[in-house]
């Protein structure tokens, strides 16, 4: 394991940990106070809404969430800036995993020790992307 590696990562738990912060706790919490849903309902609503934010900011702002900005990450897909929705859609919905109850947690592992010996988590290799520090697509030429 490299110097490399463990930096993406920190990164990347970082970026989705804002990501998480201003879209999904926001969504939660008005879901269930001031439309007075049920906790299990608020929090589907919070994922659905984290999975459309996901989606339409990697398709919309060039491979970037707001939680990317900040850590300077960019999503890249095979296909490069014209890869399909229904691409980038693979990706973000294999993230839902992530918030299953009881498994959930199973496919955090899963996907965290993937990452450490394959560079990719499960939904980079579900959505066929890659993510790419700013640093190096600067040094490459992007």
């Amino acid at each position: 394991m490299n110097k490399k590696r463990i930096e993406q990562l920190i990164l990347r738990l970082l970026s989705g940990s804002i990501d998480v912060i201003v879209i999904m706790v926001p969504l939660f919490f008005v879901s269930l106070y001031v439309f007075h849903f049920s906790v299990k309902i608020s929090e589907l609503y919070a994922q659905f809404g984290f999975l459309i934010y996901n989606l339409l900011l990697i398709d919309w702002l060039k491979g970037q969430t707001l939680g990317k900005k900040v850590a300077r990450l960019y999503v890249e897909f095979e296909e490069g800036d014209k890869s399909p929705l229904i691409k980038k859609g693979i990706r973000e919905v294999t993230k839902l995993l992530y918030f299953l109850p009881i498994a959930g947690p199973v496919f955090c592992v899963i996907s965290i020790v993937i990452y450490l010996f394959k560079g990719k988590f499960l939904h980079d290799i579900a959505g066929k992307s890659d993510v790419i520090l700013e640093k190096d697509l600067i040094e490459e030429g992007h």
